[in-house]
């Protein structure tokens, strides 16, 4: 069942009223509360997610630091090497999960 604006409206006041409050709490405050049923299923249904994913954000999934870890794996070039022969590596700036940068000089162009 699609809500309409107004319902997520009173989904969305009902879900902020009740996020500080205790699991328990917030079960029996949706009982008590005379509203549409659907608003209340979505309260609850968005309540639980919010309880489950707790503060997963909070917490970085890196090990902590990570320039020394970056900065201690194996890096593809090294300074004074030349790609295409006109590209000089100067230094490696930092490694991702989709790749390395690297600052290098344009040869041809200084």
């Amino acid at each position: 069942m699609e809500l309409t604006p107004e319902q997520w409206e009173k989904v969305k006041a009902l879900f902020d009223a009740n996020l500080d409050k205790p699991p328990a709490q917030r079960s029996q405050l949706l009982a008590t509360t005379n509203e549409d049923p659907a608003v209340l299923e979505e309260v609850g249904r968005l309540l639980q997610s919010y309880g489950e994913a707790g503060n997963f954000l909070s917490a970085s999934p890196l090990p902590s630091p990570i320039v020394p870890l970056l900065a201690t794996e194996a890096q593809s070039f090294s300074p004074g090497d030349l790609l295409a022969q006109r590209f000089r590596i100067t230094r490696f700036l930092a490694r991702g999960g989709m790749g390395e940068v690297y600052e290098a000089e344009d040869v041809e162009l200084r």
